[in-house]
């Protein structure tokens, strides 16, 4: 038996320390937040890969990490660049001779401001944001979730000619405008997973959601509790930490409500004059100092908005052929376990919660999103900035503005 002695050696000698490695594990930094990787050749490379989830001596996985590759080039060309900017990708980073190439491009070991070593590292960040996605097992079963999810959403919403309500079966207010968000778009995924810190696909909560727009501010927290009563929300089944009310003060709207309680009871029609009194009680209030959580939105933005969460099952496909399975034996009288007939049983559908956003707000704070700085348009602008400066980083960006000026040695 081979007798050791301790020593601190590694197979190149004395043992060294990669200090931006070490304190990315013990503090928890992004990965979109790395400088550059540790890696010096390519069996290094194979072996990080392996770690990461892919053998690249597997031709289906190697055609997985190749399409990455290609679509993380498209979408830096079309979103983070110019038109003018395209050429300027470093031709190995655009065709290496093996994809495993850009973990090694993407060392410091050479050069530190090497500008081939930066595109592999932008690179590398979309491609990671890229797997996220194509591997969030959720989002497989998107069409199903999406039909249980707005199952209940629908059954609230009654429509007359042009006319749209929110009812209970009971209570039923009037809607300026409503609109289910029945998926969010491959592009818009990665974009907010890149300039999202915790960068990770499971960390988007709006892949589907309901924006439901009334009249007043009042009229939102009617809205709010009439899905509560109508059990399309619960108390129990939000993310607490994702709750942002941007619209009111409630202490105050409730001081509001209660001077106009008695004269809305009395209303034989719908008091809509009252509920616009009401807004005009609270129309000076100050909300642009509340923590607004995204700071991509604008100051002007106001809404509510809550991430609930929903219980969906999801069929098991092989199910139905562990059924059939036992069927055969069962003809050929060969004996099943009753475990195993217990656990097919078990299998039969896959449920788990899923996230959805539920956004409202007045018709005046609607418009605004219309135009301006609150406006959709401008909100994507300020995402895509976070993203570019993320990915790109500082000295690529730089490089890439001096070449728009002729500056740069290209």
């Amino acid at each position: 038996m081979r007798k050791f002695n301790p020593e601190l050696r590694s197979g190149r000698g004395r043992i060294s320390m990669n200090w931006t490695q070490l304190n990315a594990l013990l503090t928890g930094v992004s990965a979109i937040d790395l400088g550059s990787l540790a890696i010096r050749t390519r069996a290094d490379a194979k072996r990080f890969a392996e770690e990461y989830g892919f053998d690249v001596d597997n031709p289906v996985q190697l055609e997985q990490v190749e399409h990455a590759h290609h679509e993380a080039i498209q979408f830096i060309e079309e979103i983070f660049l110019e038109p003018d900017q395209r050429s300027l990708i470093a031709p190995e980073i655009r065709r290496p001779d093996h994809v495993l190439d850009l973990l090694v491009y993407s060392s410091n070991y050479l050069n530190k401001s090497n500008l081939r070593q930066m595109w592999a590292c932008a690179v590398l960040k979309v491609m990671h944001g890229i797997f996220h996605i194509d591997h969030d097992s959720k989002l497989r079963h998107f069409d199903i979730i999406r039909d249980q999810i707005f199952e209940p959403m629908t059954r609230c919403i009654q429509s007359q000619g042009e006319h749209h309500y929110l009812t209970d079966g009971h209570t039923c207010l009037p809607l300026f405008f409503y609109e289910l968000k029945r998926n969010k778009g491959r592009e818009s995924i990665l974009l907010k997973l890149l300039q999202k810190p915790n960068y990770v696909a499971s960390d988007i909560y709006d892949h589907m959601g309901v924006r439901l727009v009334l009249d007043t501010k009042i009229e939102c927290l009617f809205a709010l509790t009439l899905l509560r009563k109508s059990h399309v929300v619960s108390v129990t089944n939000i993310k607490p930490f994702r709750s942002r009310n941007l619209l009111m003060d409630v202490k105050l709207a409730k001081k509001a409500f209660n001077q106009y309680k008695p004269l809305l009871a009395r209303s034989r029609t719908y008091p809509r004059q009252a509920l616009r009194n009401i807004d005009r009680e609270l129309e000076n209030l100050q909300v642009a100092n509340r923590d607004r959580g995204n700071p991509h939105s604008a100051d002007d933005y106001q809404a509510i908005q809550i991430t609930a969460r929903k219980m969906v099952h999801v069929p098991n496909p092989a199910y139905q052929q562990m059924r059939q399975l036992i069927a055969f034996a069962r003809k050929k009288a060969v004996e099943v376990p009753d475990r195993m007939i217990h656990d097919v049983e078990l299998d039969k559908e896959f449920s788990f919660y899923f996230d959805f956003e539920i956004q409202l707000m007045d018709k005046q704070s609607y418009l605004r999103t219309m135009r301006g700085p609150a406006s959709h348009q401008a909100y994507k602008k300020r995402q895509r900035d976070t993203a570019r400066r993320r990915v790109l980083g500082p000295m690529l960006i730089a490089y890439l503005e001096k070449a728009r000026q002729g500056l740069a040695h290209v």
